[in-house]
């Protein structure tokens, strides 16, 4: 079992988004805190919340010059390049104001297999669309669910087998125990 998923991990009894030993966002009971160079830079309170997207490549190396040039000779030829060569980073629709913020974070020195960087992406958008996002400040339910999902087989690019993967995860813990 394991209690990490993607950039997503469990240090110290709590979930961050990111190396903690760089810039990072916690995930506490109150809300999204995002953390730049050990101070606390922005914080985003559960109630706010009504979209999260995930940024991030499999290594850290994706910031290479090599890369950067390789992207754009493959834009030349039309294929995708969305994310080559960017910062790992989230994004946080809020409403009261609507505004989409956005915040950067330090990639882990290990590699983020590219089905976990997904499950995690899918996990919080599920999450959030099902209006369960103060469940992501709730370490015990978010390590219930990780762990569940750390289960299950699915390949790369296996987008339904994870999706039902990650409802089937998110079912069997909100079942377990009531919504705060």
């Amino acid at each position: 079992m394991t209690d990490r998923l993607g950039p997503l991990e469990f240090t110290n009894g709590e979930w961050a988004i990111g190396d903690l030993g760089g810039d990072h966002l916690r995930l506490s009971r109150a809300g999204l805190s995002h953390q730049v160079q050990g101070v606390e830079a922005q914080w985003i309170a559960w109630s706010r919340v009504v979209g999260i997207v995930l940024s991030v490549q499999p290594l850290r190396r994706d910031h290479s010059k090599k890369l950067r040039k390789a992207a754009v000779m493959l834009s030349w030829l039309g294929a995708p390049t969305d994310h080559v060569g960017l910062p790992a980073s989230i994004k946080v629709l809020t409403r009261s104001p609507y505004e989409e913020l956005s915040a950067d974070f330090t990639h882990h020195a290990h590699r983020y297999p590219r089905r976990e960087i997904a499950a995690a992406g899918m996990l919080l958008d599920e999450v959030v669309a099902s209006g369960r996002v103060t469940r992501l400040g709730d370490a015990d339910w978010l390590t219930a669910v990780v762990r569940e999902l750390s289960g299950h087989r699915y390949g790369s690019r296996a987008t339904f087998p994870r999706k039902r993967a990650i409802k089937e995860a998110l079912d069997a813990c909100n079942s377990s125990s009531p919504a705060r």
